[in-house]
């Protein structure tokens, strides 16, 4: 599970709202900057900003997001106030990795169909819901659809992330909504990450439990309740934990390896097979997307590092020999370095070819 450390951006300033209420606000100071890198120091590997300002239509927060994306040394997920094509591609243009849009996929669907076809992977929809429905323009409006239609609706228009928020839990400690973040996973099959509610490590630990693949927290870092070192070396102890007893139930080669085969989720399509390590298997699990041990390299590596074609685990397999693992994807991208979607593209005559035409230029 990814953990994501939240700022919120009002007049320049960094807050917190309680349950998206404006006249509710707890204020933690302008240097947005200087909280960004204490996290980046603490391990963190993204950053979820959201601009308030741009959220209710009363100005933006650019210049600050900009900075944050630039100087930070953190992905930046950023919403609020996006609800154009024209701003998508702004925000795209500060050096943002990820958009989060909720009002815009609610008012035209369709539009944002277009975007999640182009770039799957730098949207997310956000799910901002209280008592089932989704709220919008800033939470002050309802959008008069139910969470769950709404959830499918963008599953179809082919988004690959949700962010589900209860907002009744926003800014106030009463725990996240994890049960109905799983349920939301399982409803769509889509990757989930939940925010709002977060009290304790407690709460961290148990939505990695749960198999969620994002937790947001935001005031429970700002009022010192998480230290995020600390929790992410909590998780980071859980997946070696787990691997190590899953790996002394395998059968390793003899270069201490386990392959992997990859097939596709949606069609079940081989797309490749590669081999992992006890490490590899830690880190796959950690994260939830699959890293693999590199022979020619000698190292970890996660597919899709340089190229984005990343492959985030749906479900992990065994054989029944236990020496072979089966992992269940969903592929951004082409799996193969050769551009192809499946490494099994060449049929077998295809490579009797290949050799005739080697023997022939020596």
């Amino acid at each position: 599970m990814l953990l994501y450390p939240a700022i919120d951006l009002l007049g320049g300033r960094v807050v917190r709202l309680r349950e998206g209420d404006y006249d509710r606000v707890t204020d933690y100071g302008d240097d947005a900057l200087a909280i960004a890198a204490a996290w980046r120091e603490a391990g963190a590997v993204w950053l979820h900003v959201v601009d308030l300002d741009a959220a209710r239509g009363s100005g933006d927060n650019r210049a600050i997001i900009a900075r944050l994306a630039a100087e930070s040394g953190l992905k930046v997920q950023l919403g609020g106030g996006i609800r154009s094509a024209q701003i998508a591609s702004d925000r795209l243009g500060l050096g943002v990795s990820r958009l989060v849009i909720g009002t815009w996929a609610v008012r035209e669907p369709e539009a944002v169909g277009a975007l999640l076809r182009e770039a799957p992977r730098s949207c997310a929809i956000a799910c901002d819901s209280r008592d089932e429905v989704i709220r919008v323009e800033g939470w002050t409006e309802s959008g008069a659809v139910s969470l769950s239609g709404f959830a499918k609706t963008m599953q179809q228009a082919g988004a690959r992330v949700l962010i589900f928020t209860d907002i009744a839990r926003d800014g106030v400690y009463t725990g996240p909504g994890i049960a109905r973040a799983v349920r939301l996973r399982e409803e769509t099959g889509l990757e989930v990450i939940l925010s709002a509610g977060v009290r304790d490590a407690a709460d961290v630990m148990a939505a990695a439990e749960a198999g969620l693949d994002g937790l947001i927290i935001g005031r429970a870092l700002h009022d010192g309740r998480i230290e995020l070192g600390a929790v992410r070396k909590a998780l980071e102890r859980r997946a070696r934990e787990r691997a190590a007893r899953l790996w002394a139930r395998l059968r390793v080669d003899s270069l201490g390896l386990v392959p992997v085969v990859t097939v596709a989720a949606d069609d079940g399509m081989v797309l490749m097979q590669a081999f992992v390590d006890e490490e590899a298997l830690a880190a796959t699990l950690l994260t939830g997307y699959l890293h693999y041990h590199s022979r020619s390299r000698g190292r970890l590596w996660m597919k899709g590092e340089t190229s984005g074609h990343v492959q985030r685990l749906i479900e992990l397999r065994v054989d029944c020999d236990a020496d072979c693992l089966l992992a269940r994807v969903e592929q951004t991208g082409v799996a193969c370095h050769r551009g192809t979607r499946s490494c099994f593209a060449r049929r077998l005559d295809e490579l009797l070819s290949e050799e005739e035409g080697e023997n022939k230029n020596e």
